[in-house]
């Protein structure tokens, strides 16, 4: 299990640690998602949260429950879908879809690490 990305990801953590007095002062945090304005940033963040998924995905799909009735599934979470290809494995033949922000659907979609997700019908905006 590869934790590459995360790992890099915390230098970006690191940066907004310097809005910290802001935060305790004023009560208002940061938007992260909009602070990461470099490629690399983006890139770093959307594979660390899919490598910390990879990694909560088998303890936590277990433990989600599903009407046997079930045959479709909304994954609007995040972790690039990763959890609701999960629970589509575990509970055959339900199929979901996804719905991220168009800048994260974009990158995520190009990604060849994304074989966890091969279930999946991406829904970004404007699609159906």
């Amino acid at each position: 299990m590869q934790l590459v990305g995360y790992l890099r990801f915390n230098y970006t953590q690191l940066e907004f640690l310097d809005q910290l007095e802001d935060l305790v002062r004023t009560g208002r945090g940061c938007d992260f998602h909009q602070t990461m304005t470099r490629p690399e940033q983006w890139r770093d963040y959307q594979l660390g949260m899919l490598e910390i998924a990879r990694l909560e995905a088998r303890v936590v799909t277990p433990r989600i429950p599903v009407r046997r009735s079930a045959v479709r599934l909304l994954d609007v979470a995040g972790s690039h879908g990763l959890f609701g290809a999960a629970l589509c494995r575990r509970h055959a033949p339900s199929a979901a879809r996804c719905l991220n922000c168009r800048k994260r659907y974009r990158m995520r979609r190009n990604s060849p690490r994304m074989s966890d997700c091969s279930t999946l019908s991406p829904i970004g905006p404007g699609m159906r």
